[in-house]
């Protein structure tokens, strides 16, 4: 049924600007009913742009925890703001990035160039140290999880086609938790003093990057 409110609600986002959310519109998470989810997909097309709708949404729900991996993490103004404003309202807010094996070195500049705002505001973020990482999860306060193909990124936004699916169910947010938590054991967790210091080329080198991917 979720799946049925959830594409109702797409269309009607579409034509009206109005987001349909809250228990209004959807059953609760705790109900016995067993797991909900919706599959959101993107392409170019839509003018909607729903994967970045389904981010926002997920994120301003948070209430305890808010836990993202993502690849290629360069979140829009808006996006920022809510992790921001989720992090300033005590919610446990960490994000969970590739560190030096990168496959794209200036979409990981590109990123870094938001760092300061994210850790001045009690963001924590942390970079995987063993590998690339391709992970692309959220997962809210132990109940509400978004799995898919779509990075934190303008690409994943508005022209790549894109899949992601909202899954609200506390055993399977128990898990993707557990993994996460498991990588962060093999990340390096940012600091905020010492990002401060890092040199003036790198801080050069990401301002450019972040200029030309917003500009792209």
């Amino acid at each position: 049924m979720v799946k049925w409110h959830s594409a109702f609600a797409s269309h009607w986002v579409y034509c009206t600007g109005e987001v349909l959310a809250g228990a209004r519109f959807y059953p609760s998470l705790e109900t016995e009913e067993g797991p909900c989810g919706i599959s959101v997909v993107s392409s170019p097309s839509h003018a909607s742009q729903p994967i970045r709708l389904i981010f926002w949404l997920t994120f301003m729900n948070a209430r305890q925890r808010l836990w993202i991996s993502s690849s290629y993490f360069i979140p829009d103004g808006r996006l920022r703001e809510a992790v921001v404003g989720r992090a300033k309202a005590g919610v446990d807010v960490r994000v969970l990035v590739p560190g030096n094996h990168t496959d794209a070195i200036p979409v990981q500049a590109a990123g870094r160039g938001y760092y300061e705002e994210l850790l001045a505001a009690g963001v924590r973020i942390f970079e995987y140290e063993p590998s690339m990482m391709h992970a692309k999860t959220v997962v809210v306060d132990g109940a509400w999880s978004l799995v898919g193909s779509a990075n934190l990124d303008e690409r994943s936004m508005d022209l790549n086609e894109e899949n992601m699916v909202g899954i609200g169910d506390p055993h399977f947010a128990q898990a993707i938790e557990q993994g996460f938590e498991a990588d962060l054991k093999r990340s390096c967790e940012i600091q905020l003093d010492e990002w401060r210091k890092r040199s003036l080329r790198s801080k050069c080198f990401e301002r450019v990057c972040t200029g030309l991917i917003e500009q792209h």
